[in-house]
């Protein structure tokens, strides 16, 4: 297809807005891969985007992670994802694709969402002093409702030990005496 059928102009902006929906491809490749092999791979994930009128607006390097449970007995994989507009009719041609894709890739997830990335913002001092603040007030309102203040008393679980008197030879000497004076 032309370019041209692919995009719209924004006339405010004055630059080309992708059509099609928002999809986001989270992949799941071999953990036995080198990383010059990874690039290549996701080289050819983004060619085969843009091959099926797909637009990248992120893309998301690999990233060695522990999975929750082993995929073809593995438990290590690289992570990564792509994000891209494409006509939706398109999406069943790509996902016939990556699944004819060799055995690197483990799995994948093809979803549809919002056209606004996930923002990571860092947290100010600011915000983190008005985080404490407010743990402090829910810490001592549920210490009043609790009664935590009032001391509680140790009770032991062990069971206490008698002091025995320990026995001498000379003590079993005049036991044996009275017992043997007896007979």
């Amino acid at each position: 297809m032309d370019e041209m059928q692919l995009t719209t102009i924004d006339e405010k902006k004055k630059s080309p807005t992708p059509v099609g929906n928002f999809y986001n491809l989270y992949m799941l490749i071999e953990p036995t891969l080198t990383i010059d092999e990874i690039y290549e791979f996701e080289e050819n994930i983004k060619k085969l985007i843009e091959k099926f009128a797909g637009t990248i607006k992120k893309a998301d390097k690999f990233i060695k992670k522990d999975l929750a449970y082993p995929i073809k007995k593995l438990a290590v994989a690289y992570i990564g994802s792509v994000y891209f507009f494409m006509p939706s009719e398109k999406i069943t041609e790509l996902q016939k694709h990556l699944k004819e894709l060799p055995s690197v890739l483990m799995r994948f997830s093809l979803t549809k969402t919002s056209p606004k990335l996930p923002d990571k913002k860092p947290i100010s001092a600011d915000m983190l002093k008005a985080i404490d603040e407010e743990l402090e007030k829910i810490e001592t309102k549920t210490k009043e409702k609790v009664g935590i203040g009032i001391e509680s008393e140790k009770i032991s679980t062990e069971k206490p030990q008698e002091e025995k008197n320990r026995v001498t030879i000379e003590d079993i000497d005049k036991k044996l005496d009275e017992i043997m004076g007896s007979l």
